[in-house]
């Protein structure tokens, strides 16, 4: 691996680790600059430079634009520039990941980097729970990716397809067997985030993971076990937290009602900023002023990914968000139908693995406010990576 690779690597630990939160003075090191800019020029040195020409990296840029005008002309614009690191982080891991990434090896190694580094963290926020530092909702101790509930059981769903199918696929007992306590620790903690948004969502998972293996029984019975081994390990305080779903909107953050409210206002800041939104990060701030509307639960977000970035950064940039959503999942359909042979299927696995997470995450986009999470902009690279190395597979064969 070359030094671009490692720089990459650091960059996403800062992602998971946040080490600046615990380490002050690190803080005027400014290593989320600094790391990605180091990393660049050391693609540049490697003379592997190059513009990955895709439809997600222009897609991406014209998100960033609209994202920023919204911004510029927000009338809450210092507390929208607040924001903004939230998205330019990501999307700059994500062009790095598409730069760096540029053959098969490298691509392996990165999605185990990933799988590594989740264990970490389930480890020191499993240590940090015993301790009694976390809540009953467990998110993850390092603050980083998953530093929320919410956030931490869609990290556990996404990753958890990885560990299924890469089973199949790996020769290595070692490998395996760390495959195997990966899922009972994702799962694990999966359940102790009590999220509602991200259990839903695990019925896409398992659907697709069904669907994939659906001529093999033995995959089929596996699927089962899993499915209640899940669920007898979810936490009776789970089905309790799901009852709130139905609850008043004024004692119950995020029921049914309350998400309806938040619609209702969200068509009204629309009409009003239909092409550049009220400005990122501005929809409670908006909502609050809205004087049609007489709403006791105005302090929460929307619980929706796409009316938020409807409302925030406008029509145009949902429809953006959609289309690298699409090209996304539409590329590594294709990749996956191009490396049919046994040679290449280890990359096939990592593309299923990551698609099915993917799209399970878009799903939960309709029951959380998860526009800047980070998995989006990091699956998003990698299947774009593989998609890249397909298009320069196919020229070498001309």
């Amino acid at each position: 691996m070359n030094l671009s690779f490692w720089g990459l690597v650091v960059y996403l630990a800062l992602f998971f680790f946040r080490p600046a939160e615990r380490y002050q003075s690190l803080i005027p090191l400014r290593l989320a600059l600094v790391v990605p800019i180091i990393t660049l020029i050391l693609v540049f040195l490697s003379r592997k430079f190059r513009i990955p020409k895709s439809s997600e990296a222009i897609l991406f840029i014209l998100f960033f634009f609209f994202s920023l005008s919204s911004v510029l002309i927000s009338p809450y614009f210092n507390e929208s520039l607040e924001i903004l690191p939230e998205l330019y982080k990501p999307i700059t891991l994500f062009f790095l990941i598409i730069m760096v990434l540029d053959d098969e090896k490298s691509i392996k190694r990165f999605v185990w980097i990933i799988l590594i580094f989740t264990i970490f963290d389930n480890l020191g926020t499993f240590i940090a729970h015993r301790e009694g530092l976390l809540p009953y909702r467990l998110g993850s101790f390092y603050g980083g990716i998953g530093g929320d509930p919410n956030e931490y059981g869609l990290h556990m769903l996404m990753v958890l397809p990885l560990t299924i199918i890469l089973m199949k696929n790996e020769s290595s007992i070692a490998k395996k067997a760390f495959l195997v306590f990966s899922f009972f620790s994702y799962s694990y903690f999966f359940t102790r985030t009590l999220s509602r948004g991200a259990m839903i969502a695990s019925a896409i998972v398992f659907f697709q993971l069904l669907i994939l293996q659906r001529k093999n029984l033995k995959y089929l019975v596996l699927m089962i076990a899993l499915l209640a081994f899940l669920f007898y390990k979810t936490p009776g305080s789970f089905w309790e937290r799901m009852d709130t779903i139905t609850a008043n909107e004024e004692v119950a953050d995020g029921s049914i009602r309350a998400r309806l409210i938040a619609i209702e206002d969200g068509k009204e800041m629309i009409k009003q900023s239909p092409i550049f939104g009220v400005g990122i990060g501005a929809f409670r701030m908006a909502r609050a002023r809205l004087g049609k509307f007489e709403r006791v639960d105005v302090e929460h977000v929307a619980h929706n990914t796409y009316l938020e970035i409807a409302t925030e950064t406008g029509l145009v940039n949902l429809f953006i968000y959609i289309a690298i959503a699409f090209a996304v999942i539409k590329g590594s359909r294709d990749s996956e139908k191009f490396f049919v042979n046994g040679e290449y299927s280890y990359l096939k696995g990592i593309s299923q693995g990551l698609r099915i997470g993917f799209i399970a995450f878009l799903f939960s986009g309709f029951f959380l406010s998860q526009q800047y999470y980070r998995f989006f902009y990091i699956f998003s690279g990698i299947l774009t990576s593989i998609k890249i190395l397909r298009y320069e597979m196919v020229k070498a064969k001309v």
